[in-house]
């Protein structure tokens, strides 16, 4: 964790308006109408991640969480990511995706995605929520992901306290 601090820190030559510290916790297939929606007919076992973008700004920044199996309806990480808000960043988007392979390559397969304002959580943090997912080209529902999120201005900021999800874990030092 404290080498990819330290990266971003490397990084930043731009304007950065601070950080956004994430928990990606689980994402589930059911929609609000209690159906199952993930294609989950697939070859192999049923592995997804999340791509994170924040979009905007001088470039976009991306994370991306590792590979988690679906156990029942639910795929689970609790991984944490930080990223670097930069000036003009507006738009945060969680792709719930999966491998695919296409004669012998291996692709990116979007299951669904959900964008949230910078600004909405910029002024909501704390957040720890399950966001609505919606399948690519308006096909409907795609499940729920609950993230956890919190911003700092400042990486010196981040303060660990045992037991909570780093969307409470960030306090801020008073002048």
């Amino acid at each position: 964790k404290t080498r990819e601090i330290k990266r971003i820190l490397e990084m930043s030559a731009e304007e950065v308006r601070g950080y956004l510290v994430l928990r990606i916790e689980e994402a589930s297939g059911r929609t609000k109408k209690d159906e199952f929606v993930w294609d989950t007919n697939v070859e192999g076992e049923f592995q997804a991640f999340v791509k994170v973008d924040l979009r905007g700004g001088s470039r976009n920044v991306k994370a991306q969480t590792k590979r988690a199996p679906l156990i029942g309806e639910t795929v689970t990480w609790r991984e944490d990511i930080v990223l670097e808000v930069l000036e003009g960043s507006n738009e945060l988007r969680f792709l719930f995706c999966r491998d695919r392979y296409h004669g012998g390559k291996r692709g990116t397969s979007v299951i669904a995605a959900c964008g949230i304002f910078v600004d909405d959580i910029i002024e909501a943090v704390p957040i720890d929520k399950y966001f609505e997912l919606f399948k690519p080209n308006l096909l409907g529902g795609g499940g729920f992901i609950r993230i956890c999120m919190n911003f700092v201005k400042d990486l010196s900021e981040l303060q660990q306290q045992p037991g909570k999800s780093p969307g409470y874990r960030l306090q801020k030092h008073e002048a």
